[in-house]
């Protein structure tokens, strides 16, 4: 499966409705649109359905990675248990962090000792981040829930919101188009509760 979730029909289909929105109807744009995100939200939860950790499972997998162990090992950032290889964290596991980042979770897949893969972390503010890690950060496509009830579905580079995504906000509404650190760049599609379209650009 195609794991990348705005994949280059849907990319264009966007495309497509941020060039015409000055030339069709509010009514087809709001039809167009909608289809484009029922196509996104389909490719999420089938890749949910495939290799999603989900936010209940558990660290610990029934049949270990050949050559791993389940161990619980203590650093200086916070509490590890899980698969383990050569002493340091290697396949699935669960870290409770202490210090600075008190409170936070991680569980899912570790690399040489490291968040990498598939996995869910859990911030103590009560945001929660599902998908890609790389180097301990999240990287790739993933969802971000807020603790206001807003959320992201879309790109993330180094912990921030990069490349193509919708926000969906608490109040219905949905903006998507393009991220860069965090921040929207380029036009965008809003699309409000109410049913109204519209378009902004962002430096």
């Amino acid at each position: 499966m195609d794991k990348n979730v705005f994949s280059k029909d849907i990319v264009t289909k966007l495309k497509n409705i941020v060039n015409n929105i000055n030339n069709t109807s509010i009514n087809s744009i709001t039809s167009d649109i909608n289809n484009v995100i029922d196509l996104i939200n389909k490719k999420v939860i089938d890749q949910n359905n495939d290799d999603s950790l989900g936010l209940s499972q558990t660290p610990a997998p029934a049949t270990l990675t050949l050559g791993n162990k389940v161990e619980t090992l203590t650093f200086d950032y916070g509490v590890f248990t899980g698969e383990t290889k050569n002493g340091i964290p290697e396949g699935r596991g669960k870290i409770l962090y202490t210090g600075d980042l008190d409170g936070d979770i991680y569980e899912g897949d570790f690399k040489n000792g490291e968040p990498e893969g598939k996995g869910v972390y859990y911030h103590k503010n009560g945001n929660i981040y599902e998908g890609d890690f790389k180097n301990d950060k999240a990287d790739g496509k993933g969802i971000m829930y807020f603790k206001n009830g807003d959320r992201y579905e879309g790109g993330f580079k180094q912990d921030a919101r990069h490349g193509q995504g919708i926000r969906y906000f608490a109040n219905g509404d949905r903006i998507m188009g393009d991220f860069y650190n965090n921040k929207e760049v380029g036009t965008h599609v809003l699309l409000q509760s109410n049913g109204n379209v519209s378009k902004k650009t962002y430096n």
